[in-house]
């Protein structure tokens, strides 16, 4: 398109490029268009698993667990007051969403396990039973889905194979008693000076 020559009450000539405009307009499809929620709410989702090696973090031979019971709250940074305590149940694949209203910018957030189904697999410690989760507009983050770190439940034994699967991960897993003991710890003679 041609540019077109306008002037203004003082006579100065102002060029306007009437095909940037064209492009502009065009190119705002182009980008997709963002679209805002009708209702101020978030979707958080998260996955549930059993420490199968008793290790606190998920290994390949740890497992989802259906059933299991999990809870988002929300704790008042200043009041110290419960603003949201919301439940959910984990499906086949060990994942669960929540939908929480409100922004919580104020607030503590945390999704934890409550219960599992698995009597073999419901022992609740701290270090993989809770996320903490941003649940407000103003932390940087887009959108309205919140992706909570996995969290999960400890077997009370390891299953076969544990002992294996660490050492090929690099990890030292101790024997006593042909029982396999989860805390890992350095011996002496494995450091060197």
């Amino acid at each position: 398109m041609d540019k077109i020559k306008w002037r203004n009450k003082n006579g100065k000539a102002v060029f306007v490029v009437a095909s940037a405009f064209c492009l502009l307009a065009l190119a705002g499809p182009a980008f997709g268009r963002v679209e805002l929620p009708t209702s101020d709410s978030f979707l958080i989702e998260g996955k549930v698993y059993c420490d199968t090696c008793r290790v606190l973090f998920a290994t390949n031979l740890s497992h989802p667990i259906q059933g299991a019971k999990v809870e988002v709250e929300c704790i008042g940074i200043d009041a110290g007051q419960e603003s949201i305590k919301k439940t959910a149940i984990t499906d086949e694949s060990g994942h669960y969403e929540l939908e929480v209203e409100g922004d919580h910018e104020e607030d503590i957030c945390t999704v934890k396990v409550v219960s599992s189904p698995d009597s073999d697999c419901n022992e609740v410690v701290p270090e993989i039973s809770r996320s903490i989760i941003s649940i407000t507009t103003n932390s940087g983050m887009e959108g309205f889905i919140r992706q909570a770190n996995p969290i999960g439940f400890r077997r009370k034994s390891a299953i076969k194979g544990c002992v294996e699967l660490l050492d090929e991960m690099g990890f030292i897993p101790l024997k006593s008693d042909s029982k396999f003991i989860p805390e890992m710890t350095m011996h002496s003679d494995d450091v060197t000076a």
